[in-house]
């Protein structure tokens, strides 16, 4: 699927890609974004959704990183977890996080 971007969207810098099996701190629960969870990964404060982690431990591999965009950039859709996408930037190539509320499909 193809969307474009209605608004912004600055991120909240760049992560590394964290291995399944990586433990994770888990901390309070988003109230905007419900299933996501603020945590801590080998020292990264960030967010995690809920159903990419097992007994602490992350069950796949996991970038946290959110894609910078402008709006009316197109990006495909590689992944939607509970209103986030994983999109790729048809302009960069880059891939990363967006929030499914500052996006439209076309």
């Amino acid at each position: 699927m193809i969307v474009k971007t209605i608004a912004a969207h600055l991120g909240e810098g760049s992560f590394p890609t964290f291995a399944s099996g990586t433990a994770v701190e888990m901390g309070a629960s988003c109230q905007h974004f419900l299933h996501w969870s603020a945590c801590e990964i080998d020292g990264y404060q960030t967010y995690v959704p809920d159903v990419f982690v097992e007994h602490g431990y992350l069950n796949q591999d996991y970038n946290p990183t959110e894609l910078v965009a402008e709006p009316d950039e197109l990006m495909e859709v590689l992944q939607v977890v509970h209103a986030w996408l994983l999109v790729r930037s048809e302009r960069s190539g880059k891939v990363g996080w967006m929030p499914a509320e500052n996006v439209v499909s076309v």
